[in-house]
């Protein structure tokens, strides 16, 4: 009709089709402007910032095979030295482009880059036979849909520069090809060599590029009969131009450096999980629209909280938007039947596409039968391909975008064929083509539309970097750049950093300093940073100075740099605190440090240790055993620099010294476990030595001693009896104390504060063995006597029922779980006195401050000890709880949970006046998820005071001379026997009847969640999807002076196991954080916590059930037991040998051990204090040393080098 003749007659006046590459750079020069945010930098999440010192990234990048800057060095895992190209062009940008809008600029020029080439690939190699108009057209939608999908919004979203260079070039890398098979011109082989050169940069992550060249070799595979000579070209030079950086990188594969990464503590924590949120993602339904694991990231938001990394998009794609997807994808596979339509020379390189796309399409659908099953075996029997593909989606996501652009160009050229078939419709053609490409292109708009509000791009990851990093890169550069830096806070393990400027990922500040920074993103390629991160952390949160700097000297650290502008905005109340102000006081008062530095919130502190590259020393130690983790190291501690035994026969003997893993786990090779025992195995050298008591004494902060009574007239002999299975001779300290007034039968005793026990049947003639306590080995202990008779007394009574809480400000009824729908919950007293809770669907807690109780007054100086007794009334499925609630702790110092009715609950706890002000008792009713109302009744309160009655000290010479000069050989022992009680400090533990309510404590909201209580069997079951499902076990008594063993038995029936963290309440920190294994059956794992700062009590051990996607996590916890052992005295040296003078020399070299490090003036090459390269020789004065795996990068660059020569040369020729 009239409107199709006057479309068509439009076309050809204006040519608007031939400007269909303009309109893709002007759609996506939209989109980018739209994305960025003015004044900013583009950093966050992974990155790269090689323009804060170009000279010093291009000279890191050159001799890149060993990465000096990563903490104490590593061999390159990640390839830097292909990003060398990248790099160039950056810097020559520079010259026209602000530093702060580089990174940006490259990432924002890879959008069009990408759509363009894949435009040019379906026009000039799909699509050429085709006439013009249709071609382009077709070529059009196609590059339209490479623009408009979920997989370009997830590349770009948070920019990683690999997965956008992928995205530029692996179209121009098939186009280039393509052209050379076509055509065999060298101009196209020129082409093709610029592109896979400008293409390096992917190969920052290695299996990228292997994925892209693995795709694109089954690609050219398809031409090998008809073209066999002008593939291996194609094929030789890829890997010539790629092999500067392909050569380190199989050293890295085969030098066993790739092994240990899956054995990282970040990895085996982390790396499952990001397997599973690609998993939850595996289905064919996503994979068709390329939706994947970041769906379900969380990331933090500017109001402090987190929030779906993707909320924008997840709230747009609705189901009908979604449809939209599924639509599109639906022409491309009705593109991958077309191809059996037609014949033209283009049919085979879009058959050649297919080997690729099926490849890439079996990663993304790893959870469907029969993948699901080849990927399980795959990662269960290959550590290597467990942490290499525990992201699929980013390695091979691309190809399937690229070769799904190329079927839908194909599957809208299908649908407009069959058009162009019936007579009718031909004489509409054009309006029929204009039709198509106007509501295709209006639906892939519509599909991504947030495009054009700046989502292309994350606006959290554009930050303002404030001024003072950069002060600080200008002073660290004019400093030795041999003396490593430290930032502070080290709250964390994981090498993920939040500061309040808005940036959170992996750290920004290497690329900008010389000096080598020990950061946690390095802890993953080599084990020597990981120990560094646990022994540095240590010492800083133990606030032990003699230690940091013991640290410091070791690994050669000069500059501590605390950075106040990191938060920690973690969901767990525990994690909150970064220990600033305790770090900031350690360092301000250790005398070896100086405060050099102030650039607004950043202080960097400096260590004056004088430290070079390599260093000559005569006196040495020799270790029996290899030192692999630990929080201390004892040998470095107490005798300075030392090697791995070599054969000599002089050594320290550290027998326990490598039993526990990067987790804490101890070495279930080298002990054996039953229900009251741990059995440590010795070796052969430790059982020819002898131990001394007095040494065992020294070395423990507090040491277990049993304590017995017997009668004896009118006094009590109290024995406090060495509890150790060291020795079968009995060594105690007897006390005779006269009874006086005392009364009762049961007496109470209390050591310090946080120690009680009730002695009973003290009138027996007989001794009888009361329990056990823990006397401190290096200050006096005052312990009391109290008769609870006195608490009889009414003069003692301080309240008699409940009727004084009847005063409201007396008292707050607060929630204590998250608010939601048909919550009730109150509080009320009675005339009688009596206290009613009541909740539904909700936890009521009722806070009395002690201080409205007490009269601080009428509290003795010293400690009181108080008796709390109360009636407890209520039906048999309702669960009370009370604790003594610490405001500075912020957590329970004592708690005790009730589960029957119409109980009698009696307790004991210590006070001293300056503890009032602090301390509250809290009354709980949970009543989460229950629909109906429960109530509990809470009646003759009591709260006495008992006073102190005798008081008499135990002091740390008396423990001396208990043991006298007592010596123990170990000749023909084969194990040291640990005493395994099952109490240890505090009440009798009784899983089943501790914990809490089921609970959810994820980022974001669970989606289903549940803690099932199996009574018959004993275990505790929780189950969870989309979320986390939470509890903790409080034992608020144990004493930080001392070690522990933490005896987990779990079973893991489905999903991700438990998660394991022991919370100091004190730090807020995970003293440990640990994944439990996959345990099929149920299994014991035992952890080591090592004694922290002095006069912290209590840990919570906190379990998390976390789930990804919707795979259920469904663990059994069965027992859970900790108890206290002899930490420094097991870790130490066994035998006591001096330094002794060596023969030979021994040089130094201050970087992480490689056997790649070669002397050319000889010597044995050995491992120097666990992390450092040495060498043993008589005549090393003129030692000189090389990284010989160096060698292969420089070999790389000269066959770079003589690839383009060859160019020049085929140039000069003028043949093809």
């Amino acid at each position: 009709g009239f409107m199709g003749k006057f479309l068509s007659l439009l076309l050809k006046q204006v040519k608007i089709i031939s400007l269909f590459p303009a309109l893709l750079f002007l759609i996506c020069l939209v989109i980018i402007s739209q994305a960025y945010v003015p004044g900013t930098w583009l950093s966050g999440w992974d990155t790269l910032h090689p323009e804060f010192d170009f000279l010093l990234n291009i000279k890191r990048q050159i001799f890149g095979v060993f990465r000096e800057e990563q903490g104490l060095g590593a061999v390159a895992a990640h390839s830097h030295m292909a990003d060398l190209p990248r790099t160039l062009f950056l810097w020559l940008s520079s010259v026209v482009i602000p530093q702060n809008l580089l990174r940006f600029f490259y990432i924002a020029l890879c959008l069009p880059i990408g759509v363009l080439g894949t435009y040019f690939f379906i026009k000039n190699i799909i699509l050429e036979n085709l006439e013009k108009r249709l071609k382009e057209s077709f070529a059009f939608l196609g590059a339209l849909f490479y623009l408009f999908n979920l997989g370009t919004l997830q590349h770009f979203y948070v920019p990683f520069e690999m997965f956008t260079a992928a995205y530029a070039f692996i179209p121009w890398l098939f186009l280039t090809a393509s052209n050379f098979l076509k055509l065999h011109t060298k101009k196209n082989l020129l082409y093709f060599s610029l592109v896979t050169l400008l293409a390096a940069p992917m190969a920052y992550a290695p299996l990228l590029w292997y994925a892209v060249f693995g795709s694109l070799f089954l690609y050219l595979l398809f031409f090998i009969r008809q073209s066999k000579k002008h593939v291996l070209v194609l094929i030789s030079l890829t890997l010539l131009i790629n092999s500067f950086w392909i050569l380190p990188n199989l050293y890295f594969l085969l030098s066993g450096s790739a092994a240990l990464v899956p054995e990282a503590r970040i990895n085996k924590i982390f790396s499952d999980e990001a397997f599973l949120y690609n998993q939850s993602y595996g289905s064919l339904n996503d994979a068709l629209i390329y939706k994947n694991f970041l769906f379900d990231w969380t990331a933090l938001s500017s109001n402090s909280n987190f929030d779906y990394l993707l909320a924008e998009w997840k709230n747009y794609l609705t189901p009908l938007v979604s449809s939209i997807g599924y639509f599109v994808s639906a022409i491309a596979l009705l593109g991958l039947f077309f191809i059996k339509k037609i014949k033209n020379k283009s049919d085979d390189f879009t058959k050649a596409l297919i080997a690729p796309i099926i490849l890439s399409l079996i990663f993304l659908i790893n959870s469907s039968f029969p993948f699901d099953y080849l990927f399980s075996y795959l990662r269960d029997n290959f550590s290597i391909f467990r942490e290499a593909f525990r992201f699929p989606f980013t390695k091979f996501s691309l190809i399937l975008m690229f070769g799904f652009s190329v079927f839908f160009a194909l599957g809208n050229y299908f649908i407009y064929s069959l058009f162009s078939k019936v007579n009718r419709m031909r004489k509409f053609l054009n309006s029929l083509l204009i039709t198509q490409v106007i509501t295709l292109s209006a639906f892939l708009i519509i599909y991504m539309f947030p495009f054009f509000n700046g989502e292309l791009i994350s606006s959290k990851m554009f930050v303002k970097i404030p001024q003072e990093y950069f002060q600080t890169f200008n002073y660290l550069n004019s400093q030795d750049e041999n003396l490593r830096v430290s930032f502070l806070p080290v709250h964390s393990f994981w090498g993920w950093v939040y500061y309040d400027f808005g940036f959170q990922g992996a750290q920004f500040v290497t690329f900008g300093i010389k000096q080598p920074v020990m950061d946690r993103d390095w802890d993953r390629w080599n084990p020597a940073n990981e120990q560094y991160y646990k022994e540095f952390s240590y010492a800083v949160y133990s606030q032990n100075p003699q230690l940091l700097k013991k640290v410091l000297d070791k690994y050669k650290l000069g500059f501590l740099i605390v950075d106040e502008n990191i938060i920690a905005p973690d969901a767990n109340e525990y994690q909150k605190n970064l220990y600033l102000d305790q770090t900031k006081l350690l360092l301000d008062n250790s005398d070896f440090l100086v405060l050099e530095k102030q650039f607004n919130k950043l202080s960097i502190y400096k260590y004056d240790q004088k430290v070079s590259d390599i260093e000559k020393v005569k006196q040495f130690n020799s270790l029996s055993a290899e030192y692999k983790a630990g929080d201390i190291d004892f040998a470095y501690l107490n005798q300075g620099n030392y090697i791995q035994n070599t054969g000599s026969k002089d050594f320290m003997n550290y027998p326990l010294l490598n039993n526990i893993d990067n987790q804490n786990y101890l070495d279930k090779n080298n002990f054996e476990l039953d229900n009251q025992k741990v059995y440590l195995k010795l070796n052969e050298e430790t059982k020819k030595l002898t131990i001394n008591l007095r040494d065992y004494i020294t070395a423990e902060n507090s040491i277990p001693v049993d304590i017995y009574t017997r009668r004896e007239l009118d006094s009590l002999i109290i024995s406090f009896k060495l509890a150790t299975s060291l020795t079968n001779e009995e060594l105690n300290i007897k006390r005779e104390v006269p009874l006086g007034n005392f009364v009762s039968s049961e007496i109470l005793l209390n050591i310090d504060k946080y120690q009680s026990l009730k002695l009973k049947n003290i009138d027996n003639l007989f001794e009888v063995n009361q329990g056990r306590v823990f006397i401190p080995t290096n200050v006096y202990s005052n312990i009391s006597l109290y008769d609870t008779f006195n608490f009889e007394k009414s003069e003692n009574r301080i309240v008699d029922n409940f009727t004084t809480l009847s005063n409201k400000s007396n008292f707050a009824l607060n929630l204590c779980n998250k608010a939601q729908e048909n919550q009730v919950f109150s509080v009320g007293v009675s005339e009688g006195g009596d206290l009613k809770l009541a909740s539904k669907n909700s936890r009521a807690c009722l806070w009395i401050p002690l201080n409205k109780i007490f009269d601080k007054e009428k509290l003795d100086d010293f400690k009181n000890l108080i008796k709390f007794q109360f009636n407890v009334n209520s039906s048999e499925d309702v669960i009370g709880r009370y604790c003594i609630f610490d405001k500075f702790l912020e957590r329970c110092v004592k708690e005790k949970k009730y589960l029957t009715h119409e109980s009698i609950i009696e307790d004991y706890f210590s006070i001293s006046p300056e503890d009032l002000d602090r301390l509250e008792l809290v009354l709980y009713l949970d009543g989460v998820n229950n629909n109906k109302l429960e109530e509990i009744t809470y009646s003759n309160l009591e709260l006495e005071s008992g006073g102190s009655s005798i008081i008499f000290t135990l002091t740390p010479e008396d423990l001396f001379n208990m043991v006298g000069d007592k010596k123990i050989s170990l000749s023909g022992v084969e194990t040291m026997v640990l005493n395994y009680p099952e109490n240890s400090l505090d009440e009798k533990f009784n899983l089943l009847e501790s914990g809490h309510e089921k609970g959810e404590c994820s980022n974001i909201d669970t989606k289903d969640y549940d803690r099932k209580l199996n009574q018959s069997n004993g275990y505790i079951e929780y189950v969870s999807e989309r979320g986390s499902s939470c509890d903790y076990f409080s034992f608020p008594n144990l004493d930080h002076n001392l070690g522990y063993l933490l005896v987990i038995e779990s079973k893991n029936i489905s999903g991700l196991p438990l998660r394991v963290c022991a919370a100091n309440p004190y730090s807020k920190r995970c003293d440990a954080y640990l994944a439990l294994p996959y345990h099929k059956d149920f299994n014991k794992d035992v952890v080591l916590l090592p004694p922290m700062a002095d006069g912290g009590v209590g840990y919570d051990i906190h379990f998390d059930n976390y789930a990804v996607g919707n795979i259920k996590s469904v663990n059994q916890l069965k027992d859970l037991k900790i108890t206290p052992i002899p930490y420094y005295f097991l870790r130490s040296q066994f035998n006591q040998t001096e330094n002794y003078s060596n023969e030979k020399n021994l040089v130094i070299l201050n970087k992480s051990f490689d056997k790649g490090w070669i002397s050319l003036s000889g010597g044995e090459h050995v491992k120097v204090n666990g992390w450092a390269n040495g060498w043993i020789g008589d005549n090393l004065s003129n030692i000189r040393i090389i990284y010989l795996p160096q060698v292969l990068e420089f070999a790389g660059f000269i066959i770079l080098f003589l690839t383009w020569g060859w160019f020049v040369i085929l140039f000069k020729k003028g043949k093809n």
